[in-house]
């Protein structure tokens, strides 16, 4: 608590971030992403119909992560 009080600095920075979830996922709840990326507008959240892993979506992981990077001006 005093370390926050010496630093007034956002707990999280406020940049953008691509958030990946699993529909299927059995080991972080979607709930909690969920809640995790409704806490700041510059998250956005992608669901896919995967698990923990999203080992089997890998390449629409690729073209959203490439369309966020365009539209965030990082490519």
């Amino acid at each position: 608590m005093i370390q926050n009080r010496l630093h007034p600095y956002p707990r999280y920075p406020r940049s953008p971030a691509l958030v990946f979830a699993g529909r299927r996922d059995d080991v972080v709840p979607l709930a909690a992403v969920e809640h995790f990326a409704a806490g700041r507008p510059e998250r956005e959240l992608v669901v896919l119909e995967s698990g923990h892993e999203l080992n089997d979506v890998l390449e629409p992981m690729w073209e959203k992560t490439l369309i966020f990077l365009r539209r965030t001006g990082a490519l």
